[in-house]
C-alpha cells in the first residue's frame, strides 16, 4: 500500500459481524477481518490506523437504501444499531490530528454489540434428517417418510423467513406455490437459505436450483429428496 507513512489517521469502517458471525456472511466477515489486522499491522509499524467494527446502520447505507433489510438485520439479535450521530462522533474522536498511535490491542474498537444473540438450539441435533426434531413444532416431528419430510422442511424455511428474515408476519397464509421472490426472497437471502439448508439438514442445495422462480414446493421436494436418498443408502 503506497501511502505516506505519517498520516493523521487512517480509519477503516469494518463491520461487527467479523466477531460475532452472521449465516451466509463469511466472504463479508473475512474482509471485515482483514482491516482489523491491517491496523494492527500498521500500528506495529509505528503507523496511525484504528478498524471500527460497527454494528447496525440506522441512518446510511444499504440497510436503509434497500426495502425491508434493515428489518432482517435486528433478528440477528446480537447487532446493536448504530446512528448517524454515534458514528459522528466515533469519527471525530479518532480523526483528531492531536490523537497518539493506538497499541495493537485498540487498534480494533467493537462498536455496538449485545451479549444476547441468537442462542436458540440449530433445526437438527444431528446432522441426519431422519433424526430431525424441530423446537417450534410440538408433537413427534421424526421425519418418516418423504411427505413428512417435505412438510418438516417447508415449516422449517417458512419459520425461518418469519423469525430471522421478518419477510412475512407468524400467522400469514403462505402458497407454497408461490416463487420465493414474491416473499422478497433476493439473490443474497438465496444464498443464505442455501447455506441454512445445508448446515442443518446436512444436504447440499445450489443457488442455481432456487433461482428464477423456484417455490417452496421445489426447496422442500429438493432437500427432503436428498435426504431420503441418504438414509435410505445408509449414509
Amino acid at each position: 500500500m503506497n501511502l505516506p507513512k505519517d498520516l493523521d489517521f487512517f480509519v477503516m469502517l469494518s463491520s461487527a459481524s467479523n466477531i460475532i458471525g452472521l449465516t451466509g456472511q463469511s466472504n463479508y466477515a473475512v474482509w471485515n477481518s482483514h482491516m482489523d489486522g491491517l491496523a494492527r499491522y500498521r500500528i506495529a509499524h509505528g503507523q496511525k490506523a484504528v478498524s471500527l467494527d460497527l454494528g447496525t446502520m440506522i441512518d446510511d447505507g444499504i440497510l436503509v437504501e434497500t426495502a425491508g433489510l434493515l428489518d432482517k438485520v435486528p433478528a440477528y439479535g446480537s447487532l446493536v444499531p448504530v446512528t448517524r450521530a454515534q458514528l459522528y462522533g466515533i469519527l471525530n474522536d479518532y480523526c483528531k490530528t492531536s490523537k497518539q498511535i493506538l497499541d495493537p490491542d485498540t487498534a480494533q474498537l467493537v462498536c455496538r454489540i449485545s451479549g444476547s444473540g441468537d442462542d436458540r438450539k440449530t433445526l437438527v441435533e444431528t446432522p441426519l434428517f431422519s433424526r430431525l426434531e424441530l423446537d417450534n413444532i410440538s408433537g413427534d416431528s421424526e421425519a418418516t417418510s418423504l411427505r413428512e419430510a417435505r412438510e418438516i422442511v417447508r415449516r422449517a424455511v417458512i419459520g425461518k423467513m418469519v423469525h430471522s428474515y421478518h419477510l412475512m408476519p407468524e400467522d400469514a397464509e403462505v402458497d407454497a406455490y408461490a416463487p420465493l421472490h414474491t416473499f422478497c426472497v433476493d439473490s443474497l437471502l438465496e444464498v443464505e437459505l442455501c447455506n441454512w439448508i445445508g448446515k442443518e439438514v446436512a444436504v447440499d442445495i445450489a443457488v442455481m436450483e432456487i433461482i428464477k422462480g423456484a417455490s417452496l414446493v421445489m426447496v422442500d421436494l429438493t432437500a427432503a429428496t436428498r435426504v431420503n436418498s441418504l438414509t435410505h443408502n445408509g449414509l
